[in-house]
């Protein structure tokens, strides 16, 4: 019967030296440009969270005005009580 993988018989090999440099390889520390983006260097950790800071701004602003704010105002209208001359 053939097979795809060689000759009958005949048994594969590792290759020690091989395998020891891909190990070497995928332990190395990984260049600046390639960190993944949770892993940040110590210098300049402050101006990247201050960046951070600067977008998520604008969509906390968004979030309190079209969000919290109407919340609020449902809260703080259920519990007026109508009198004669209004709502107090």
């Amino acid at each position: 019967m053939s097979s795809s993988s060689g000759p009958e018989g005949e048994v594969p090999r590792l290759d020690i030296a091989e395998i020891e440099e891909a190990e070497r390889l995928v332990e190395q520390e990984p260049p600046e440009a390639e960190r993944a983006l949770g892993e940040q260097a110590m210098a300049g950790e402050r101006r990247r969270g201050l960046v951070t800071l600067a977008w998520a701004t604008p969509g906390t602003l968004w979030l309190l005005f079209f969000l919290v704010a109407p919340l609020v105002m449902i809260i703080l209208v259920s519990f007026w009580t109508q009198t004669v001359s209004g709502f107090d």
